[in-house]
């Protein structure tokens, strides 16, 4: 036989979401006394604060030796609180946070990075205009050397024509000396 402990009707006055064990769950009364035995005086709370403050807070005369949240954790009188989600969510949020984090280095790499292309981008863009540039300015040089050429070409020519001319003008010279000379000495006779 099963030796169950007095119900503690205070417990059931505790407040508004904390409630008996016993109360919350549903059983067929055949195996009452060991649903009794098992929950004792074992309370669920809405939240693990308030479940601390009923196992370790003495003050208000109530004996409470275990509370259980909704989320499983299970708060003792004697001092250790086990299960629940609250471990598994710290351990979630600091790996969510070591993620995150990750990811701000990432981005912020990837940012740093961005800015690099841009200013090579930047380079090779003002790369490209001054290779368009000389190009040009080759261009147009290599017409000018073909001006100056044709240029030089013809300054040659006119000073082999002048040459020429002048040669002409030295051989003609003698015959046009020659010529004034007898025309001076005809011009009495014709006047």
């Amino acid at each position: 036989s099963i030796r169950v402990k007095d119900k503690d009707d205070r417990l059931r006055t505790l407040g508004r979401g904390t409630r008996l064990v016993r109360d919350v769950l549903e059983f067929d009364e055949a195996i009452e006394r060991a649903i009794m035995y098992a929950c004792g005086n074992a309370v669920v709370c809405e939240s693990e604060s308030e479940a601390r403050r009923l196992c370790y807070d003495r003050s208000a005369g109530i004996s409470i030796s275990k509370a259980v949240t909704l989320d499983g954790t299970i708060v003792k009188s004697s001092g250790p609180i086990e299960g629940g989600l609250s471990g598994v969510q710290d351990k979630a949020n600091r790996w969510e946070e070591k993620q995150v984090d990750s990811l701000k280095r990432d981005r912020d790499a990837l940012q740093k990075r961005l800015v690099e292309l841009k200013r090579t981008l930047r380079d090779t863009r003002e790369m490209e205009l001054c290779k368009a540039s000389i190009k040009g300015s080759e261009s147009r040089l290599k017409w000018g050397k073909g001006d100056l050429d044709a240029a030089r070409s013809k300054v040659t020519a006119n000073e082999d024509e002048i040459s020429s001319i002048l040669s002409r003008m030295a051989g003609l010279h003698p015959d046009l000396d020659q010529a004034l000379a007898d025309a001076a000495a005809n011009e009495p006779a014709i006047a």
